[in-house]
């Protein structure tokens, strides 16, 4: 069994530089194309570390190309083909149609898979003709994650969301409650849609490192027994921002009123707009806003614990995933944790109603004596990597 690092984590860096990826597919398999419309290695945030899971996986298990725009890095293993300039045009100008097309063809490729539907507008038409399976991955449902931060536009992402995945042979859902979903919500055939969830690098629980708990520690001079609740993702997307205002502003103060042991508040990520610089005056109050950190990894795991205050949004919160899969346990609102199989992660995954902030205080503070717990085996058995990817290759394979 193979276990990829991620490829930007410290771990991945002092890889060995030989290391390979084991190949299973079989040679005189038709070639898989990977549609990328925006620039995802590095992977920096979790759509873009969601479309490099995805396509590591499955060039692992199939012969596969990614056509994607311009402004990556090379990817170990797959073969990236930088077709357009990373600007909206993309999904508009018909160059990218018949480039994409030429290359279909000259690549003999036989499946499709788009990363997001957005691309499945301009390539309709130029798609005629050609034997081909197409296939959409759903990283969440885009008119309803636009129509919650408050987009006016979102009946048009509905109209064009609900004609490409019409037209599509599957649509895959990173997401079990949207598949689940979508039948009803867009019109589709159920045996259309399937689950295919965020896949991990890890096949089981990691073991414990106390060594990155006291660099954080000293690196931040926190005290010995602290404890340390993390929440990390970019503020420049709006519902992390109120995630962070709701930590400072609403569970903070709730949690001190109840919570005996002294504890620290990190909040990772960045985006957070200027009128947001004077974070650095409530470290005394034990809140530390720290920006963009490379070392991410390091954080969650130093950390006793993750707080997914999420509100808004759609899809599956990738953090959460990754968090769990590195044995933390994550106290979440119900919409931060849609998506999920919730049974899957036991119970290191800690749910609470929406803006019930005495209630998720109270939550945290229990869930701080019981956060040691390993990650159940049933969470590692769903989202490893080539459990993930299985339902798509099963569908290549009929």
């Amino acid at each position: 069994m193979v276990v990829f690092p991620n490829p930007h984590s410290k771990q991945a860096r002092n890889f060995p530089s030989n290391f390979q990826v084991s190949i299973t597919y079989t040679m005189g398999q038709a070639t898989l194309a990977i549609l990328a419309p925006y620039p995802f290695v590095p992977a920096n945030s979790g759509g873009q570390k969601a479309v490099s899971a995805y396509v590591r996986y499955l060039a692992a298990q199939w012969p596969c190309i990614c056509i994607c725009s311009e402004g990556n890095e090379a990817l170990e293993e797959v073969e990236l083909i930088p077709l357009f300039k990373n600007h909206p045009s993309k999904y508009l100008d018909p160059r990218v149609g018949w480039r994409i097309r030429k290359t279909l063809q000259e690549r003999q490729v036989r499946f499709l898979g788009m990363q997001h539907h957005y691309h499945g507008l301009l390539l309709r038409p130029f798609l005629a003709g050609l034997d081909l399976q197409v296939f959409v991955f759903s990283h969440n449902i885009e008119f309803e994650r636009w129509r919650s931060i408050g987009k006016w536009w979102w009946p048009l992402m509905r109209w064009t969301e609900r004609w490409v995945y019409h037209w599509v042979d599957a649509v895959f859902f990173i997401s079990w409650h949207e598949q689940q979903r979508a039948p009803k919500l867009f019109g589709l055939p159920p045996e259309k849609c399937e689950y295919a969830p965020y896949p991990i690098d890890l096949a089981k629980n990691p073991v414990p490192d106390s060594s990155i708990g006291q660099l954080i520690r000293e690196r931040h001079q926190f005290g010995k027994n602290d404890k340390i609740l993390l929440f990390f993702g970019p503020q420049s997307y709006a519902p992390n921002l109120r995630a962070v205002e709701d930590i400072v502003f609403r569970i903070h103060p709730r949690l001190q009123a109840i919570q005996e042991e002294t504890y620290q508040i990190v909040i990772c990520g960045g985006g957070l707009p200027k009128r947001y610089d004077k974070f650095s005056d409530k470290r005394a109050e034990g809140i530390h806003y720290l920006g963009f950190v490379e070392d991410i990894e390091n954080y969650v795991l130093a950390a006793d614990l993750i707080l997914n205050p999420v509100n808004a949004g759609g899809g599956v919160k990738t953090k959460l995933v990754e968090a769990v899969a590195l044995g933390k346990t994550v106290v979440s609102t119900a919409s931060g944790a849609l998506g999920v199989d919730a049974d899957a992660y036991g119970p290191k995954l800690i749910i609470v109603p929406d803006t019930d902030w005495d209630t998720f205080a109270r939550a945290v503070q229990k869930a701080l004596a019981n956060a040691n717990q390993a990650t159940p085996s049933s969470f590692y058995a769903e989202h490893y990597g080539t459990s993930a990817v299985e339902a798509i290759l099963s569908r290549m394979k009929q």
